[in-house]
């Protein structure tokens, strides 16, 4: 039976936890809280303030996301009002923060608007997702770029005038519903047939999503999939345990967030070295698409044109809630050409 130990309490919506150089960190609403076991029980004797002097209000929706650490510096990104402070938002909200041991801070990307967890792709590049809403007809997987800092859209009272900013297209669209409602951390395969490939979960549509990227001159283009359903609840956050599996914790309310009510779950998932058949990536090329499968297809399939559907569409963000699919269209495919491993 699990064993549960109580390490620290009194904390304010942690929605981030990380351990960095032997020791633990938790991202609160207002703050990023170094956890201190001055006698090495194992409890928590001190809260030290790492960093706190980022702009927030009591505001119900201003929710701290995160929390990642590598090289010295903690990633996390902070959520906007939604309620009584929304039309005076604080120009720090909406943002992903960078914060040093010392903390200090700086801010590498503006215009999110419910960014709900951060996380280091493959290539140690970090992305985010965001969530649908104003100036979001769909959710969103974005990149976070290094040395750019990037606006993603969402125009309200932030960091500067940001009425002619160019927005910069997200990674992945997530259609509402179909495929995302409510999407969280990312999190990166490490072994198996998806080993590079990102994952992340969501509150409200339920489960884990994978996701493919492939980088097309310079910029991060993809596809997603689902992964895994099934769960005790929508998954808030992630992470790969010592034993090698990955860890869900899920989270929901009785009402509105949540999936199909279930509110909370701790799970264990270990993949067991059995394939599944299925899409494993999907690349743009000049002449069409490529689709690579896990397996090879079996004699007779995915032969013919009639054996695919591919549908394209457009999104213009505004300032209502979401957004419909502008110039949705069934696309004739012209041809289907197999590689000689039907794979």
């Amino acid at each position: 039976a699990p064993k549960l130990t109580k390490i620290a309490d009194g904390l304010s919506e942690p929605l981030g936890i990380v351990e960095a150089k032997g020791e633990i960190y938790a991202l609160q609403r207002w703050e990023l809280t170094h956890l201190v076991d001055n006698d090495g029980d194992g409890i928590t004797d001190e809260y030290r303030v790492v960093a706190d002097d980022w702009g927030a209000t009591a505001d119900f929706h201003e929710w701290s996301f995160g929390l990642e650490y590598r090289e010295g510096f903690f990633y996390a990104a902070l959520d906007i009002a939604q309620g009584k402070f929304a039309r005076v938002q604080s120009p720090d909200r909406g943002t992903v923060i960078k914060i040093a041991m010392d903390g200090t801070h700086s801010f590498m990307a503006h215009g999110l608007r419910e960014p709900n967890g951060v996380g280091f792709g493959p290539d140690g590049e970090l992305f985010s997702s965001d969530n649908e809403g104003e100036w979001l007809p769909a959710n969103k997987f974005v990149h976070i770029r290094k040395d750019v800092y990037t606006f993603f859209g969402h125009r309200g009272k932030f960091r500067g005038d940001v009425s002619d900013l160019e927005d910069m297209p997200p990674a992945l669209w997530l259609p509402l519903t179909e495929i995302a409602n409510s999407p969280t951390q990312p999190v990166t395969l490490h072994h198996g047939p998806y080993e590079g490939q990102m994952i992340y979960g969501d509150v409200t549509h339920g489960g884990i999503k994978r996701v493919f990227l492939e980088k097309v001159a310079g910029e991060y283009q993809g596809a997603v999939f689902r992964f895994a359903q099934g769960l005790e609840a929508g998954i808030l956050r992630m992470d790969w345990g010592p034993d090698g599996s990955l860890y869900v914790a899920g989270l929901g309310s009785v009402q509105d967030f949540s999936h199909k009510g279930h509110q909370f779950g701790l799970e264990r998932l270990t993949y067991n070295g059995k394939p599944t058949f299925e899409m494993l990536a999907v690349r743009a090329k000049a002449n069409g698409m490529e689709i690579e499968f896990t397996e090879p297809l079996r004699a007779g399939d995915g032969e013919f044109p009639e054996d695919y559907f591919v549908q394209q569409w457009w999104y213009k963000p505004s300032g209502d809630y979401g957004g419909a699919k502008r110039d949705l269209e069934n696309l004739a495919i012209r041809s289907v050409t197999l590689s000689p491993d039907r794979a």
